[in-house]
């Protein structure tokens, strides 16, 4: 038993003056952490970070588990008049055991805060990456002579929808922005952190003058223009389909010689009033064209006629919409 208690001391006065260097190299690593303002290097950073730190752990926590056990058969042979003062041999090393904790406590916090920063600079570049062509196009939008009146409406109306989507987003991504970038005590110096704020800045005041824009050419927009175009837009859909079903309309009608053929009838039928309806249809959009052409032209223009024709091709729409939700 003597024996064994030699040999237990030894190895815990060797391990106690191993356990040293992994613990030193790791309160040394701790000291280097930081945040990284750019999200890929960040993560890279992280990664190398996190191995070296696994490497030192898995070194401290066996010879720690060695060193332990060794102690622990120590105690037991000095008995408990000396409990106390044997205890006080290891308590130096679990005080400085800490730093495992902080080092996994920090790492966590680096990992979570590159994965908010990552979110947040992907988000930055795609509003960018709308916004830039987005107000190209307003410019041309607004300035070209090549669109007719009811493209051009279109447009600016879709353009407006892009804006209303993404400008509520704006606030809540500024405050992410400081909430990550923003140093607390001191003024920050990172030019990859201030890039990013100033990034921020750009996208907001570009949205916020979108806004404004946009919302100046739809006010004058009319309720009217506004159906108007997004009517002829849907001709420009149907018409492919339209034209097939003109040439399936114009063909005779065979008696059907079964139930299946008599679906097939009654589908072709409702093909025939389709074409109908879209007939009439075309002629109330021409004759409404006609009438909005001239509109510039008129001191006074007839809105009650333009009511009048706008209120007729809306019910004929309607009836084309049922007669192909029937089909």
């Amino acid at each position: 038993m003597i024996s064994d208690s030699f040999k237990d001391w030894d190895v815990y006065t060797a391990k106690k003056a191993e356990i040293l260097a992994p613990l030193d190299q790791l309160e040394e690593q701790y000291k280097t952490y930081r945040k990284v303002y750019d999200p890929k290097k960040g993560a890279d950073w992280l990664e190398r970070k996190k191995k070296k730190a696994s490497d030192l752990k898995r070194l401290i926590t066996d010879t720690y588990t060695v060193l332990k056990h060794s102690f622990a058969n120590i105690l037991a042979l000095a008995g408990e008049d000396k409990k106390e003062f044997m205890e006080k041999e290891v308590k130096d090393i679990d005080e400085r055991l800490v730093i495992v904790e902080k080092v996994d406590k920090t790492l966590d916090d680096l990992t979570k805060f590159n994965e908010r920063l990552t979110k947040t600079v992907n988000q930055l570049a795609e509003l960018r990456a709308w916004m830039i062509p987005t107000k190209e196009k307003l410019e041309f939008v607004t300035t070209t002579q090549e669109l007719s009146p009811e493209d051009r409406v279109k447009e600016i109306l879709d353009i407006q929808l892009q804006v209303k989507d993404r400008t509520p987003k704006i606030e809540p991504l500024g405050i992410e922005v400081h909430a990550l970038l923003d140093e607390e005590e001191t003024t920050q110096t990172s030019e990859t952190a201030l890039k990013h704020i100033a990034d921020y800045e750009d996208i907001r005041d570009t949205v916020n003058e979108l806004s404004i824009r946009i919302e100046v050419e739809t006010g004058s927009i009319t309720q009217d223009q506004k159906y108007y175009a997004e009517y002829l837009y849907g001709v420009k859909t149907f018409r492919p389909w339209m034209e097939e079903a003109e040439s399936v309309a114009k063909a005779p009608l065979a008696k059907p010689a079964s139930l299946e053929d008599a679906k097939k009838l009654l589908e072709t039928v409702q093909v025939k009033e389709l074409c109908n309806v879209w007939s009439d249809l075309q002629l109330k959009t021409d004759k409404l064209a006609n009438v909005i052409a001239e509109i510039p032209t008129q001191v006074k223009p007839d809105l009650a006629m333009l009511e009048s024709i706008f209120k007729d091709f809306r019910a004929v729409n309607d009836k084309k919409l049922q007669l192909l939700a029937a089909i």
